[in-house]
């Protein structure tokens, strides 16, 4: 019996000293730390005549952030396009009154010069038969095919975004997206009807997302390449839109000691469109309800781990712009409001995991109905040349931002 007691006594040391020698931070998992003011005992964070909490698993966290992110990030790199391109649909619907290089598109039917003169008795062929006939009377000949004319545009963005915890396990964030775009394109007028008109054109980019957490030193950047195409119709106060861009882009994970960094490539492939109708008021005035979506698929590449899962995101908008255009020494300028109220139809996250206590690590957005102001100016100079201002304020539960971006553009 006493040597059994002694075997028991030894056990009991031996694991003392195991658990003594053990880091208590792998109890909770890799990744895993206390809130500020917490410490950890066994499974849990306690505080002084506070509620024990669960820990914060950081890289869970971070995974499930990182479909959001490259949303921001797409978001952005659309609304560059978006204001280009609404401020060439200003150009042709002739919102400048006649002012700048590019030909506005009046909004006004062929003539009926013809079918007048037929009033006089004198069908067309009856015209042509005639010799003493005058030649106005010859039909009118067939159009040249229509010339494209071609512009240039490069562009700097900025946006900024916080998102506040939706939950227990997840860790309010904000993130910073800096861009610079620019693309060449081509407009055909006269397609179908007199006041139609064609732009289609490619668009290359680069862009940078940084990510900070609160009480936390990890941080998370997501940086690289993109490339697409867009395009707009236009006929009269009517407009349809569409932009397609895809992002080779790199994600770094820094840490902080936490748990070990990760470099992980990322592609993320995005469609976004608008129509639009234009409706016009007294003078220069402007009324412009619209209605878009944009989609983001993020797709893992080399240097995943097995919880990063490719996520998708859809957007839904609607709302309206208005504006105006006046004239301050030659310069004609349009400036406009645009308001939207929009929402994440899908927001699939990148990793739902586990944390140490059995809780589920899912952040979303989806179904949260949000706000938008884009205030806009748009001076048009001599020789072709055009510099956009832009801006944007967002709101609504769990987050607020804003952005702000300056286009300049060449048109022959």
């Amino acid at each position: 019996m006493k040597s059994f007691n002694t075997l028991v006594v030894a056990l009991i040391a031996v694991g003392a000293i195991w658990l003594g020698t053990t880091p208590v931070k792998a109890q909770l998992g890799q990744g895993c730390t206390c809130p500020a003011g917490y410490t950890l005992s066994g499974l849990q964070c306690i505080k002084p005549l506070a509620t024990p909490l669960a820990a914060i698993c950081t890289r869970p966290v971070l995974d499930q952030t990182i479909g959001h992110i490259a949303a921001i990030q797409q978001q952005a790199s659309f609304s560059g396009v978006q204001m280009m391109l609404q401020q060439r649909r200003d150009q042709l619907q002739g919102t400048l009154s006649g002012h700048g290089t590019s030909a506005a598109i009046s909004g006004y039917s062929s003539s009926d010069l013809d079918t007048d003169l037929n009033a006089l008795g004198y069908d067309r062929q009856s015209q042509k038969a005639n010799p003493l006939a005058s030649p106005l009377y010859d039909a009118v000949p067939p159009a040249a095919p229509a010339i494209p004319s071609w512009g240039v545009w490069a562009q700097g963005l900025g946006d900024w975004e916080r998102d506040a915890a939706m939950s227990p396990t997840d860790i309010t964030h904000f993130t910073s997206t800096y861009a610079a775009q620019g693309g060449v394109d081509g407009t055909w007028q006269g397609l179908m009807s007199s006041d139609d008109a064609l732009v289609v054109g490619i668009v290359s980019s680069w862009t940078s997302s940084h990510v900070s957490f609160d009480n936390s030193p990890a941080t998370m950047q997501l940086v690289g390449p993109g490339v697409g195409v867009y395009s707009e119709y236009v006929r009269g106060g009517f407009s349809a839109d569409l932009t397609t861009i895809v992002n080779l882009l790199q994600l770094n994970q820094d840490l902080a000691g936490l748990a070990p960094n990760v470099s992980v490539g990322i592609t993320t492939a995005g469609l976004s469109g608008n129509v639009q109708y234009k409706i016009t008021g007294a003078g220069n005035n402007f009324l412009e309800p619209t209605v878009g979506f944009s989609f983001t698929r993020t797709i893992f590449g080399s240097g995943a781990t097995p919880d990063m899962e490719n996520s998708s995101t859809l957007r839904l908008q609607a709302g309206a712009r208005v504006g105006t255009t006046w004239q301050v020494n030659g310069i004609s300028i349009d400036s406009s409001l645009k308001a939207l109220v929009y929402g994440d139809a899908i927001a699939g996250g990148t990793s739902i995991e586990a944390s140490a206590f059995g809780e589920a690590i899912a952040r979303t957005d989806e179904g949260l109905i949000r706000g938008e102001l884009d205030p806009e100016l748009c001076f048009n100079l001599a020789d072709g040349y055009s510099v956009t201002l832009s801006g944007s304020a967002f709101y609504g539960q769990a987050v607020v931002g804003g952005s702000a971006g300056v286009n300049l553009r060449k048109q022959w």
